[in-house]
């Protein structure tokens, strides 16, 4: 009869649970949009040693197209923390005018995955939308003042303007890929007068 060389055991552990709160936000405070996901970190039954986040624009993901080549990577993501608390991991290398989905994986030390977390979905749009808002200003002549804001490539140079009445906010939409100044500045339309420009606020 033979006889086992050797004979080892493993403690069983669960898998790790999987993501169902993955969501995808854009981001619009560089020069290019940005796409922020965010999630909760599941529970597991050991320590978590890293999450595997997948992204495409044209292929659908799911289980069966979680190993293709055509999805997207994301490198240098975050190590999971404390199971409970909010994660969040910004993802630059997106384009205007685009559609994307992604989804992730999450590995514990022992090497175990959990299932696949919900697919989330984002579409960034050609043109970046700005909200501005101002207090409003104040004068002793006997007339309501109005606003408008301005704004243009290079600073102190405004080549746009909105006239906005009344109102003490505004939006405002321009291309992606450049930095835009702003500023805004009061007048009455009775008299001509308009006052100095506000700060500038670059975005």
């Amino acid at each position: 009869m033979a006889t086992l060389a050797s004979l080892e055991a493993y403690e069983a552990y669960a898998a790790p649970a999987g993501v169902t709160d993955l969501m995808l936000t854009i981001t619009s405070g560089s020069e290019n949009p940005e796409i922020r996901l965010t999630w909760i970190v599941p529970a597991s039954t050991i320590a978590l040693r890293e999450y595997i986040i997948k992204c495409s624009p044209t292929v659908v993901i799911s289980t069966r197209s979680w190993d293709s080549s055509a999805l997207q990577v994301l490198s240098n993501v975050p190590q999971p923390g404390v199971p409970g608390t909010r994660q969040s991991f910004v993802w630059t290398d997106v384009s205007p005018g685009m559609s994307y989905q992604c989804a992730l994986k999450t590995q514990d030390v022992a090497g175990a995955s959990s299932v696949l977390s919900n697919v989330a979905k984002v579409s960034i749009s050609p043109m970046k939308t700005i909200v501005f808002i101002w207090d409003p200003a104040h004068t002793t002549l006997p007339y309501q003042l109005q606003y408008q804001i301005f704004w243009g490539t290079a600073s102190g140079v405004y080549s746009n303007f909105q006239d906005v009445g009344s109102m003490t906010t505004t939006s405002v939409s321009v291309p992606w890929g450049v930095f835009y100044f702003f500023a805004v500045k009061a007048y009455i339309a009775e008299l001509g007068l308009a006052g100095p420009f506000s700060n500038e606020v670059k975005w």
